[in-house]
């Protein structure tokens, strides 16, 4: 009787962790459907990023791409990383069911664009240091690390990242060992990158 017990006891303890899991899963999901959305819009409505990818045009894109999803990361100045603090904000806002107070409240103090931070810091949600933020920046060094590899097809890459659930199926692509990483971005969200040479 009481082995059994026990076992239901485990049992229980494991559906809970397994509901947990799940849940943090579609939130990370969600995610990536927000950040699709803002790259989407990046390359519709910036002037460089409209233009078709192909030939030396890849590497103006590539470029403009670095300065503005990686050089708040290197500056440290993550609040001008405005993809991914969109993609943050609106993920609170339409899925997540929290008031305006509590987006206010979860985001924390006032956003303050021109202030550097720590590398580790996790003041606002998109920070490194904080879980989405982590997910969100771990996921820009995985897509400019598969853009920044030479052995990969670049303008693939751009082109699929047009469409609305563009980012999420070249992560997906990415996972599934199809397109290779630069080394310089095989780090995690809080470490220092080095942009020299690339």
């Amino acid at each position: 009787m009481v082995s059994k017990r026990k076992n239901n006891k485990q049992g229980i303890k494991q559906r809970k962790l397994i509901a947990a899991i799940d849940k943090y899963v579609i939130f990370y999901e969600q995610l990536d459907d927000e950040m699709s959305i803002q790259l989407h819009a990046l390359m519709r409505d910036n002037e460089y990023l409209r233009s078709p990818t192909a030939g030396t045009n890849c590497k103006a894109h590539i470029d403009t791409l670095r300065k503005i999803l990686l050089d708040p990361y290197t500056e440290r100045r993550f609040n001008m990383c405005r993809p991914l603090k969109r993609a943050v904000e609106n993920w609170m806002h339409d899925t997540s069911g929290m008031s305006i107070q509590e987006i206010g409240t979860f985001t924390g103090p006032l956003v303050e664009f021109y202030k550097q931070y720590d590398l580790n810091a996790s003041v606002h949600p998109w920070f490194p240091g904080h879980g989405l933020g982590f997910h969100m920046w771990a996921g820009i060094f995985t897509l400019m690390g598969a853009l920044t590899e030479d052995s990969n097809d670049h303008s693939d890459i751009l082109e699929k990242l047009r469409d609305k659930r563009g980012y999420k199926n070249v992560m997906l692509e990415i996972s599934e060992n199809n397109i290779a990483i630069n080394n310089a971005f095989k780090i995690e969200p809080g470490q220092e990158l080095t942009l020299t040479g690339l």
